[in-house]
């Protein structure tokens, strides 16, 4: 939002809201915007920080944990969906 107002500061932003991916549920929400709460945007980032950090450091915590206790020769043990 904030970059898209500084290359128009009269630019209406909105919100496409879902919390399932399947292509029904998207459309739906692509056809009803909503005003954007910042307030709940800075929530959605803060959550995003945390996870990101949260699962680096778990991931390490494990992986070093787990390769001296199963001998995993240098593998990643990650924690979540993604590893870095």
């Amino acid at each position: 939002m904030d970059l898209a107002r500084k290359t128009n500061p009269r630019i209406e932003v909105k919100r496409a809201k879902f919390s399932n991916i399947e292509r029904a549920h998207i459309l739906h929400a692509a056809q009803r915007p909503e005003d954007l709460d910042e307030r709940q945007a800075a929530a959605v980032r803060a959550r995003i920080e945390l996870d990101l950090r949260i699962g680096a450091a778990f991931t390490r915590w494990q992986t070093m944990l787990l390769q001296t206790v199963r001998g995993l020769d240098g593998q990643v043990v990650s924690y979540g969906l993604y590893c870095l």
